[in-house]
């Protein structure tokens, strides 16, 4: 999976090497969509935003307006 090779979700593998996505998994997917269908991101924009966004939750700063709805989504996870 495109998602899986770019390291921005990493599901478990069983025993037979199938994928098992978590819910964190769905809702960082869920996320990724979001950017890249309603903001126009691509890939790799998407990993530096979802970056960006873990620093400024640990950071305590609040996110840009126009990335709150993603951040509010992304911070229940991160």
């Amino acid at each position: 999976m495109m998602y899986e090779d770019l390291g921005l979700i990493e599901p478990y593998r069983t025993a037979t090497n199938r994928r098992r996505y978590s819910q964190r998994n769905v809702r960082k997917l869920q996320v990724i969509q979001q950017l890249t269908r309603e903001k126009g991101v691509n890939l790799a924009g998407v990993k530096y935003i979802l970056m960006l966004l873990e620093s400024l939750k640990q950071g305590g700063v609040k996110p840009p307006e126009d990335l709150k709805q993603v951040y509010e989504l992304y911070s229940e996870i991160i």
